[in-house]
């Protein structure tokens, strides 16, 4: 009788720490092939989790958003486990010829918003206390705190205060 392959046929198998080890302790089960990896509780959850895990990298969109902002261009695109961005100088951009995304998000929402906040702050104009490429209320706010205290921290720098006493100063501020 011909036996069909099965997705646990190449996969790695790696079971739980036992309890008498405590260096390098992994509480669950962990299967993984190549990059993919999936854990649980049983090794019949871990053989699940890896499973969608590899559904999930074929399916979606792989399109890549970009953004340009004063002279800056931010792309975000997904590669099979998170999305990625990138924020980087137009004038760079020829030099390019490999990029290094930014912290992994679960959702092109997440990773274009992240990108819009690196854009705001990269781009400032060492004026404003919102920046018009934030859509998002929450990251505007916490802008208008960062800017507020850049602006802050760069007029104590010019009255002649040094790093420490600056940095003092403006957490005894609050700011």
């Amino acid at each position: 009788m011909e036996r069909k392959m099965r997705l646990s046929d190449f996969v790695k198998i790696v079971p739980p720490t036992p309890r008498n080890i405590k260096i390098g302790v992994c509480k669950y089960w962990e299967a993984t092939i190549g990059r993919a990896c999936g854990t649980g509780e049983t090794e019949k959850e871990a053989l699940g989790d890896l499973q969608r895990t590899i559904k999930h990298a074929f399916d979606g969109d792989y399109n890549p958003s970009v953004i340009v902002f004063r002279g800056l261009l931010g792309i975000a695109w997904r590669a099979s486990d998170y999305w990625y961005w990138h924020v980087e100088s137009l004038d760079k951009i020829s030099d390019m010829t490999k990029i290094a995304g930014y912290c992994g998000c679960d959702s092109e929402d997440e990773a274009l918003q992240c990108m819009r906040y690196d854009l705001a702050q990269t781009a400032w104009d060492g004026t404003e206390m919102q920046s018009p490429i934030i859509l998002d209320p929450a990251d505007q706010e916490q802008f208008g705190r960062w800017a507020c205290f850049q602006k802050c921290y760069q007029e104590l720098k010019d009255a002649g205060m040094g790093d420490s006493d600056i940095r003092n100063h403006l957490f005894q501020e609050g700011l």
